[in-house]
């Protein structure tokens, strides 16, 4: 679930057209987040960050649960504060994903020592969650990657900001430096070759497939569908962010078509409809 976004704006904040062909994103032999050894992760292990208000925490910065980014005169990076609750969602979701994922793990580790006493065999190892590779693309200033990785420990292991504008890029790397995030934690660059050198490949290398793939366009996402879900690891989370629900409900027929492929009529299920 990674894109090349449009030169300046970026997520749900971005300027109009972006670009149809996202980039892909790294290699890893490694790609799923299921490991191997004793005993689950704790989620979730840091506080709980509350609520999440548009508030300046300084001037120059803005203030989003634990993560500060830079605003600086004349936002040339775009941030947008009406999607601060589609933020927070996002972050519970990703918990949320994370339980099912240990429920999925301690159910397959039990499994596989049933039968292995039922055949006489020796139990394997259990199997371990230890963290989910995350991806998102048409980054901007990098927060919704940097607020996974500082509000989710023990849930995202690697976040990867990716964002087509070099500004953005830049300006998500000096956000993570801003908030102390570990450099091999997360990655911020403008093209998957640059996303890959950042990482330095081997064992700490960007995973070919990711765990969760976040992509938050301006308009329609299904430009960007396609490569999204190329990303993605099977039984893996794909997170996607439509912002023009008037098409989606039937406001305009043609629209639709011609972005869809399909179109849809106004009934009371229309909200049903356009998520489907």
């Amino acid at each position: 679930m990674a894109g090349g976004p449009s030169p300046s704006k970026a997520r749900g904040d971005r300027g109009p057209d972006p670009d149809p062909h996202p980039t892909a994103l790294g290699s890893d032999p490694h790609p799923t987040a299921l490991g191997s050894g004793s005993h689950p992760t704790a989620l979730g292990s840091g506080s709980d960050p509350g609520p999440t208000p548009h508030t300046p925490q300084k001037e120059g910065q803005i203030r989003e649960g634990l993560v500060s980014v830079g605003a600086p005169p004349g936002e040339t990076v775009f941030y947008n504060p009406a999607q601060v609750f589609n933020r927070d969602l996002s972050i519970l979701v990703l918990k949320a994903f994370a339980c099912r994922q240990q429920q999925l793990i301690r159910h397959k580790t039990a499994a596989a020592a049933a039968r292995c006493k039922a055949e006489g065999k020796p139990e394997p190892p259990p199997l371990e969650f230890v963290g989910f590779n995350v991806v998102e693309a048409l980054a901007a200033t990098g927060l919704r990657s940097l607020r996974y990785v500082k509000e989710l420990e023990g849930v995202v292991r690697c976040a990867v900001a990716n964002d087509l504008d070099p500004a953005a890029a830049a300006a998500a790397a000096a956000n993570a430096k801003l908030n102390n995030v570990p450099p091999n934690s997360f990655f911020a660059a403008a093209t998957a070759a640059a996303a890959a050198a950042a990482a330095g490949g081997g064992e700490g290398g960007l995973p070919f497939f990711y765990d969760v793939v976040d992509i938050d366009p301006y308009g329609s996402s299904a430009g960007f569908l396609a490569a999204a879900i190329s990303l993605l690891r099977s039984g893996g989370l794909l997170c996607v962010t439509c912002t023009d629900t008037a098409t989606l409900v039937g406001n305009s027929v043609e629209t639709a078509f011609y972005k869809y492929g399909g179109s849809t009529a106004k009934m009371s299920s229309h909200h049903e409809v356009a998520i489907r």
